[in-house]
């Protein structure tokens, strides 16, 4: 057996097809100039269905929250650190095809490209072995982060909370963020306070590149700590 096959068989997943699951590990650079098909369209599909198995498990397991508070959870459950940590747990940038031409520790130090790979190995699951068995991988890499907040080890509050307490510590001035849509849809953030830029980030949506700028700002001031 191949190693996608190897990693597939812990958690007794026996691949109809590879071919979608190769595709879940193809960068887009390695197949910019042919026909190929890269994780992309696979990432989209992926999305939604995670959104859709947390949405449930917060459903049934937190009667007590209301709408705002559950979809907050859900937020930091599904975001680009979280799921890029169950990738880097899994080592699934080690399945990952590049083209020659791309610096391969800048993609492989990518939280978004983490997140990407995981998000299309659950669209792959799904189209290969059904929604059954993807509930099951789930339940195995992406609940136990649920497991994680209800005993108080995830932060609720949003990175863009957080960095304004944080900032607002020292002074009264606000964080402001600048964000525009770049290529591919996605957009790019900068977390700028007193005119410095402190963070930066991409999402897919306005707010998750902001998110991503504070969280990236956020870690930086703890390395600077002495």
């Amino acid at each position: 057996m191949n190693s996608i096959e190897n990693f597939l068989s812990n958690f007794n997943i026996e691949p109809a097809s590879l071919s979608v699951y190769r595709q879940a590990f193809t960068h887009g650079s390695s197949v910019a100039n042919s026909k190929g098909k890269n994780y992309q369209t696979l990432e989209f599909l992926g999305d939604a269905i995670l959104q859709f198995y947390v949405s449930a498990i917060l459903f049934n397991s937190f009667k007590d929250k209301n709408q705002g508070q559950l979809t907050l959870i859900r937020s930091k459950l599904v975001c680009t650190d979280s799921l890029n940590q169950i990738a880097d747990e899994l080592k699934l940038k080690d399945f990952l095809v590049l083209s020659s031409n791309v610096v391969a520790t800048e993609v492989l130090s990518s939280k978004k490209v983490g997140a990407d790979i995981f998000e299309s190995l659950v669209a792959a699951i799904f189209l290969d072995q059904g929604l059954p068995k993807v509930k099951e991988f789930l339940d195995k890499t992406l609940l136990p982060l649920v497991k994680q907040y209800k005993e108080g080890k995830i932060e609720l509050k949003d990175s863009k909370t957080r960095l304004q307490e944080h900032m607002q510590s020292f002074s009264k001035k606000t964080v402001f963020y600048q964000t525009y849509q770049s290529e591919n849809n996605l957009f790019k953030a900068e977390a700028i306070y007193e005119g410095n830029v402190y963070g930066s980030g991409v999402g897919k949506s306005k707010h998750e590149a902001e998110e991503n700028a504070a969280n990236d700002a956020l870690n930086k001031l703890i390395m600077s700590k002495p």
